[in-house]
């Protein structure tokens, strides 16, 4: 016999549904994320637009907002006007102009109310049974206009409300920029002033040194260092002081953190000063150049010892050989500065930021670098004798030949670092100091085990 064929199983209508309702999540997901996407691109593209275009966008709107409420109104009080005439084309006998919907409307409204008056009413007088008749054309013209009447209201408000809004607020950005503005001329103008005070200083500064020069030799002038009078140094101080960090554009871009280019330029100039080390000692204890813009500045043998540089920007500066004993540069930005033979001593470095800066042969003996970045720094030579370096990075940096006698590496990071012809054995202390290579670090623990033990550090 042969052997019986196996129908074909038929496809379970459920399963189809379920793969549909299992699908339409992905669907709805996907669409949902395209649609969030194009509406951040569409929201950025217009807020860019929108500043850009303010002023137009602000007269366009305010001039829309009058013509639409001004159309609404006119508009509610024709329909008003002609309600009559509308009421007899829509509910009336003018058939010719209602069109076939109305006509069969009304056909099927006396229709049904014949017979729910023939039926009902049989024995009503005729008075009452037309006026049964004429209720329902009644009540949908009262239905219609009271319909009408409040939705146009309602849409009237809300569009209203909506437009104002919108004006509102596109006023107050507008507010809020010609604030801006005037903020923004306010202290240009301030800046100017203090541009002017600035040259004003240093006229009197060139009239003290040259009644100074007037008593020298001639062969003596130009190698002469001259004093400042008291008077004349605090005015010096002050307008520092007067010059406040501020965030600018550096091509198109806003800058990160506020500094002040014009304390950066008062520096520079009184570096280039025929002054002597007294004067400015006195002018650097009293002024100011804290945040000073100071990017790639050539400040070459310059002396700023006590020089208050705290947060200053020195990115790419030139300062090799230059004398920064004592000053202050905690959180300045050294990253890429050239600071060979610079003295440093007893500087303060606190959390300073050095990455790839050149400190060749440079001076730090006593110097103050606790969670300084010197990562990938040029260290070769450098005299780090006491110098404090709690927490600093010194990711790959080159220490070779360094002098580390009685520094602190308390916890400092020294993974990838060039060590070699560096002794580490006279340090002040290792404790938890990171990337020490292993056969040093087996060695130091085994001859100097108490540069790895924990003690009250005095973090100054």
């Amino acid at each position: 016999m042969p052997e019986p064929i196996n129908p074909t199983p038929e496809p379970q209508p459920g399963n189809s549904v379920q793969q549909n309702i299992s699908a339409r999540p992905r669907y709805a997901s996907a669409a949902i994320l395209v649609g969030v996407f194009v509406g951040i691109l569409i929201g950025v593209a217009g807020y860019h637009y929108l500043q850009g275009n303010l002023q137009k966008i602000t007269h366009v709107l305010i001039t829309a907002s009058y013509i639409a409420f001004g159309a609404l109104v006119l508009s509610l009080l024709a329909m008003f006007a002609f309600r009559e005439y509308l009421t007899r084309s829509i509910f009336g006998s003018n058939a010719h102009t209602a069109g076939t919907v109305i006509q069969d409307a009304q056909k099927a409204t006396d229709h049904l109310t014949d017979r729910v008056t023939g039926h009902l009413l049989r024995d009503a007088p005729e008075d009452i049974r037309q006026g049964v008749r004429s209720i329902l054309p009644r009540l949908l013209n009262l239905f219609f206009w009271g319909r009408i009447r409040n939705w146009w209201w309602q849409w009237i408000i809300g569009i209203f409300v909506s437009i104002g809004g919108l004006t509102g607020t596109v006023l107050l950005m507008n507010q809020n920029a010609l604030i801006q503005r005037q903020m923004s001329l306010d202290e240009a103008n301030r800046r100017s002033a203090l541009v002017v005070l600035m040259s004003n200083i240093m006229d009197k500064v060139d009239r003290e040194i040259e009644k100074q020069q007037d008593l020298l030799p001639k062969g003596e002038r130009d190698s002469a260092r001259f004093q400042l009078s008291q008077s004349l140094i605090g005015q010096i101080a002050a307008l520092s002081h007067s010059f406040k960090p501020y965030r600018y554009m550096s091509g198109d871009t806003l800058i990160p953190e506020p500094l002040s280019p014009e304390r950066g330029l008062l520096l520079i100039t009184l570096t280039l000063l025929p002054l002597d080390t007294p004067t400015l000692i006195k002018i650097y204890r009293s002024a100011t150049f804290q945040q000073a813009d100071l990017q790639d500045a050539i400040l070459s043998r310059a002396f700023l010892r006590e020089a208050d540089l705290r947060g200053a920007n020195l990115d790419g500066a030139i300062l090799v050989e230059a004398d920064l004993t004592g000053a202050n540069l905690s959180f300045a930005d050294l990253d890429l500065a050239d600071l060979r033979g610079a003295n440093l001593i007893r500087a303060k470095l606190t959390e300073a930021k050095m990455r790839q800066a050149i400190l060749v042969q440079a001076n730090l003996r006593w110097a103050y670098l606790r969670g300084a970045n010197l990562r990938e720094v040029h260290l070769e030579e450098t005299n780090l004798r006491g110098a404090y370096l709690r927490w600093a990075n010194l990711r790959w940096a080159n220490l070779r030949g360094a002098n580390l006698v009685e520094t602190n590496l308390r916890e400092a990071n020294l993974i990838g670092a060039d060590l070699r012809e560096a002794d580490l054995s006279n340090t002040f202390s290792l404790y938890q100091c990171k990337g020490i290579p292993e056969n040093i670090l087996t060695k130091l623990k085994q001859e100097k085990p108490e540069l790895f033990e924990d003690f009250h550090d005095l973090d100054l």
